[in-house]
């Protein structure tokens, strides 16, 4: 799609089940169909041949079809000739609904991707096209290191998280990935934006967000970065000790004040309990008395759980103990309206953790604890970028080399390959965000991926190629071919840029490639260019 010649690897014809639950469309499923989100046409199951009659409607009612009559009950979800996951009617709707509200607002998207003049940047793609056409096609174009961006994914996960979360409105955390377009798309999905310093509130203006719709969440800011914010009318912002009151006091005197606590993140792979949050026990009181000393307006609380949070209940505890603190503001007569619930939402589904299940429960906490009237905000980063983002690289160089088993003494092959990104750029994500990746080869349009994960895998579901395990590589033996136990290399020349070590792969040549799933969070942002390599350049689509 990125040249102006056919289409070239489509994927062949296949089954197509429908499915009312949470996940991206389009995707794969385990078995190889492609899952679309469609309007589906049933027909109802007769007894005897005609069609029901309803009562007092006549011979009218009897001419009419069954279709007709099957879709003034699709909400009943009856039995019919096609396949359907169903799912609690009050989170999803039916599959047309849910597609008349994407194509809403992915037209919203479009409309301000071409009022911003970066429409022609964007490739609108056929749901049922492959991920490895996608990328073959991006290759054609001589770019061997790239960022497949697909925007349809972004609006998706938005979609979802109003459902489920319809109290609360996404503040996209701009740190974990500033990419314009994905800010851009954000915002015209209805999003704030939750900005850490004066260049994210740069961009987030750039985008033409509402200021109101911005939030300078970072509890120990720069004077100059202050002064911005109350320039650009960015009131809202967060503290949690008396030297930042009084810092903010002295510039922007005018600024709404938000409380961070802190949070329980026990349940967190990273935690920040450590820098940020004020006690509730010892420091509450008194930076809400200061507070109100300096005559600043203190608005509301915010907390946040940690980085990538494994249980719903660090949300409910948090909670209990904003609730405290929305009490004690009331009881000194500074009544609260504001509240931030923070981030920690992980980027894809896992066994255990479900996105749907954590905000099914943060929802009946903020019913139980606050009133309609309180506006509630999140801080989701990773849960917007992470899984929108395919990386694609590129082997470089390859290294065989001889070792000898210490127990057996036998000799075995090791292949290391140099592929063209690695921890100084894209996989910083491995140190800062404990990123375990899991490589795909693609070797030309022949050798079948491998290594894919079950869940990432729409390239090897649709080629009917047995997937790995979860977080696991397989190994694929093509004719003629071998397979290796080999290391993945960064480009750099320092010994630290070891992106995978023993994993099994096919004799991979120079020019051949390897890609990698959900790297949309923490990986460009913190990218650097050491010994000159550049980030990989983003490649924009929409479904």
């Amino acid at each position: 799609f990125f040249s102006k010649g056919p289409m070239t690897n489509v994927a062949e014809p296949m089954k197509i089940e429908v499915h009312l639950a949470y996940e991206k469309l389009p995707s794969i499923d385990a078995k190889g169909r492609m899952v679309l989100r469609s309007k589906v046409k049933r027909k109802k199951k007769l007894k005897g041949g005609k069609p029901p009659q309803k009562p007092g409607k006549g011979a009218k009612a009897q001419g009419k079809s069954a279709k007709a009559k099957n879709k003034k009950k699709r909400n009943k979800r009856k039995k019919s000739n096609v396949e359907v996951t169903t799912c609690p009617e009050e989170v999803l709707e039916d599959p047309e609904d849910l597609d008349t509200g994407y194509q809403e607002l992915r037209g919203k998207v479009l409309a301000k991707l071409e009022e911003e003049d970066r429409r022609a940047e964007v490739t609108e793609v056929h749901r049922s096209v492959n991920l490895e056409s996608k990328i073959e096609n991006i290759l054609a174009t001589d770019c061997d290191t790239f960022y497949l961006v697909d925007l349809s994914t972004v609006i998706l996960k938005y979609k979802y998280f109003k459902e489920f979360m319809p109290r609360v409105q996404p503040f996209y955390a701009m740190k974990c990935n500033p990419d314009p377009f994905l800010i851009s798309t954000l915002v015209a999905c209805g999003a704030g934006l939750d900005v850490a310093s004066k260049p994210e509130m740069q961009k987030g203006l750039n985008a033409k967000q509402n200021p109101d719709n911005m939030i300078f969440a970072n509890p120990c800011k720069m004077g100059e970065h202050i002064r911005f914010a109350a320039e650009s009318g960015v009131t809202k912002m967060t503290f949690d000790n008396a030297a930042e009151l009084r810092k903010v006091h002295k510039f922007f005197p005018n600024a709404e004040m938000v409380l961070r606590i802190l949070a329980d993140d026990s349940h967190s792979t990273m935690r920040f309990g450590s820098k940020f949050g004020a006690n509730i026990n010892t420091e509450v009181r008194p930076l809400l008395d200061l507070a109100y000393e300096l005559g600043l307006s203190v608005i509301g609380v915010s907390f946040h759980v940690g980085s990538g949070c494994q249980s719903g209940e660090a949300y409910r505890n948090s909670l209990l103990l904003a609730r405290k603190v929305f009490d004690i503001a009331e009881e000194k007569g500074h009544p609260m309206t504001f509240l931030d619930i923070g981030g920690g939402f992980l980027g894809t589904d896992t066994e255990t953790v479900i996105f749907a299940d954590i905000a099914k429960s943060i929802t009946k906490s903020l019913d139980e604890l606050f009133p309609p009237e309180i506006r509630v905000i999140a801080e989701p980063g990773r849960y917007f970028a992470s899984e929108c983002v395919v990386l694609v690289t590129t082997v470089i160089a390859r290294r065989e080399r001889e070792r000898e088993d210490d127990e057996t003494h036998e000799q075995s092959t090791l292949v290391d390959y140099y592929i063209s990104d690695g921890v100084y750029g894209s996989f910083n994500n491995m140190f800062f965000d404990y990123y375990q990746p899991t490589p795909v080869a693609m070797k030309g349009t022949s050798t079948p991926p491998v290594g894919a994960k079950e869940t990432d895998s729409p390239s090897c579901a649709s080629k009917n190629i047995e997937l790995a395990p979860e977080g696991k590589t397989q190994t694929i033996v093509t004719p003629g071919g071998t397979e290796h136990r080999s290391t993945l290399f960064g480009p750099t020349c320092d010994s630290i840029d070891v992106v995978c070590k023993d994993v099994e792969l096919p004799d991979l040549e120079i020019g051949d490639h390897v890609y990698f799933f959900n790297m949309g969070a923490y990986t460009a942002a913190a990218a650097s260019h050491f010994n000159g390599f550049a980030p990989p350049k983003p490649y924009y689509i929409i479904s």
